[in-house]
């Protein structure tokens, strides 16, 4: 059944293609001086992930400001997308990776309803390396095809890019541009919100007693469990005390709902105060608290990247289980990294770890010391806050 549908779908995607050469025609032509249509595949999994494809929304936005770009991607892309000023359209489909065949079957139906596509070219993001979603690709009409994909679909590509480790997850999302050849620059990521968004977020600050016109440190010390990346309540308590005390900043503590328990593991050993908003803010609503403080402290999860594209000063208490350059902010000024990558014997790469011994050897003092160091270069500022929050705000 599930080839079936991908046979129909490909049939559907292959017709309107045929129109979409056309449109990709000569300079003399016409139709050559509307926008170009680009679509954008983008159906990373992860958080941290799909916030790495937001410097090609920027990128091409930069590069070819007269394209008319379309995204297509799931309900969290879509809200971390939703004051992009990059992006033109969004599409919302199913998530390919839990229900596939209805994924394919939202591509199929906004072909037959809608006036989207045909693209003159479709770019496909490091998350479409799987089968099924080179079937999306494939059924989507598109003049030239590029970017990431599996072999057995390499061939339905004009310019299939393969993956390398080598290089960030930034860098190989932003390599789907060189066959429309571009060749951006490295971009930061970027989350961007909406007036409202930073309104309800300073509402949500005054309720907890937080003011949003003085110091603030947003902690983002509690994690899933999926990865080895936890690191220690008590070490977390201390360095929350230090930062308030000796740096006079509002301690303000974010991650899930379900880690609300560590939260208050972690506020309970404190010896000074502190708020949790765990569960309480939506992407963009992070993207514009982590804005509107003078510092951020995070272990290696979703929150990190947000707070990496809010452009804070930041603090990542990295495990040791991935090569750095993967995933941290190793060329950002205004970010420092404490871990134990490259340490004998502490770098076991291995997804499930008991021992956390990378995490372990890191104490509190180094990452207070990795804060202070951080808030001699970038001191806390009015003046620097409303200037990110102004760089990430976008009237609808």
């Amino acid at each position: 059944m599930l080839l079936s549908c991908a046979a129909r779908a490909i049939a559907a995607g292959a017709g309107l293609a045929r129109h979409a050469s056309v449109l990709c025609g000569n300079r003399g032509d016409r139709t050559a001086i509307r926008r170009p249509k680009i679509a954008i595949l983008s159906y990373e999994h992860q958080l941290g992930s799909i916030i790495a494809t937001t410097p090609v929304f920027s990128a091409l936005r930069q590069l070819r400001p007269d394209a008319e770009i379309t995204v297509f991607g799931t309900a969290l892309l879509g809200q971390i997308l939703r004051s992009n000023p990059n992006v033109d359209r969004f599409v919302v489909t199913a998530d390919p990776h839990d229900h596939p065949l209805r994924a394919i079957g939202d591509i199929v139906a906004m072909q037959l309803g809608s006036q989207t596509g045909p693209f003159d070219w479709l770019l496909a993001t490091v998350g479409c390396r799987r089968g099924l979603i080179g079937i999306m690709a494939a059924a989507l009409p598109s003049g030239r095809r590029a970017g990431h994909t599996v072999a057995d679909f390499a061939s339905s590509y004009a310019f299939p890019i393969p993956y390398d480790d080598q290089a960030s997850m930034v860098a190989n999302n932003l390599r789907i541009l060189s066959p429309l050849g571009l060749a951006p620059e490295q971009q930061e990521p970027a989350v961007f919100f909406d007036p409202p968004t930073a309104g309800r977020v300073r509402d949500l600050l005054e309720t907890h007693g937080i003011d949003p016109d003085r110091r603030i440190a947003v902690l983002a010390l509690e994690t899933s469990g999926g990865q080895p990346t936890q690191w220690f309540a008590d070490r977390a308590a201390e360095v929350a005390d230090r930062l308030s005390r000796e740096a006079n900043l509002q301690i303000v503590l974010v991650g899930t709902e379900t880690g609300q328990v560590m939260l208050d593991e972690v506020r309970g050993l404190m010896s000074t105060e502190a708020v949790s908003l765990a569960g309480r803010t939506s992407v963009p609503e992070l993207a514009a608290l982590f804005a509107m403080a003078d510092l951020a402290v995070a272990l290696d999860t979703g929150a990190m990247h947000v707070a990496r594209a809010a452009g804070v000063p930041l603090v990542v208490v990295a495990s040791a289980w991935q090569p750095p350059h993967l995933w941290l902010p190793i060329d950002v000024a205004q970010a420092s990294i404490v871990s134990r990558h490259g340490s004998p014997g502490l770098c076991c790469q291995n997804v499930a770890c008991r021992s956390r011994d990378c995490m372990r050897s890191i104490s509190a003092k180094e990452v207070v010391t990795a804060a202070f160091d951080l808030l001699g270069h970038y001191p806390p500022s009015n003046d620097e806050r409303r200037r990110r929050c102004a760089a990430l705000t976008v009237d609808q």
